[in-house]
This record gives C-alpha cells, structure tokens and sequence, in this order.
C-alpha cells in the first residue's frame, strides 16, 4: 500500500483542520500523486463531507435540512461539504 487517504484526512481534522480543509489538502495531494481516490466523511458537528479524483462516487445523504446524492458530480477533483 503507497498511502492511505482515510488517515491522512483523520490525522488532519483531529490536528485541527476543518473537515472541508482536511478534505482539500488530502484530495490536493491524491491529484498530484495521479491517484484514484474517493471518500465521505462526517465530522464531529455533523458536517459531512466528500471528495474524490475518481469520476464516479456513489453516496447519498440527509443532515436534516439537506438531501442529495453524489452522482451528479461533475468528473474530476471535486469537494462538497453539506
């Protein structure tokens, strides 16, 4: 295994970082690295978050005001916190 996101974006938010910018960096740096990622997230407020490099991330959510999915997500890089 060369990396694994889901540590990286656990270390970041425990650090400090808000989900959305623990998500930026670590999708930053998957790009750059040419990998395949995608990942959903929730953080300790109830935020959920989700990012990907991949063209495709299957997910669907409710925060209790909000619902959607993710296959509308345009391809490439993108980041969505609801």
């Amino acid at each position: 295994m060369d990396e694994c996101l889901a540590a990286k974006i656990v270390i970041r938010v425990t650090d400090g970082f808000s989900l959305k910018a623990a998500l930026e960096r670590s999708f930053a740096e998957a790009e750059s690295r040419q990998r395949d990622f995608g990942a959903i997230g929730i953080d300790a407020s109830g935020a959920i978050g989700c990012g990907k490099t991949s063209d495709i991330l299957l997910g669907a959510f409710h925060n209790g005001i909000q619902m959607g999915d993710t296959l509308e997500m345009s391809k490439g890089t993108l980041i969505f916190i609801a």
